[in-house]
């Protein structure tokens, strides 16, 4: 499986989410509030992917 890498673009849009600390072209560091509502939410039932549009997420960037 080919690993997706960030464009500069998608790289400036995913820094402006309150819940990413950090963007590279490889790896996308979430702030640790988010990664725990966001077990929390699934734990609950709501699909991965619900969660991170909730949150402010593009799919078409993150992938699904």
């Amino acid at each position: 499986m080919k690993k997706k890498l960030f464009s500069k673009s998608e790289m400036k849009e995913l820094e402006k989410n309150p819940n990413v600390l950090s963007v590279t072209e490889k790896v996308i560091t979430y702030h640790p509030d988010f990664k725990v509502k966001a077990v929390l939410e699934n734990i609950k039932g709501e699909s991965p992917a619900r969660i991170f549009m909730d949150h402010g997420f593009d799919l078409n960037i993150i992938g699904k």
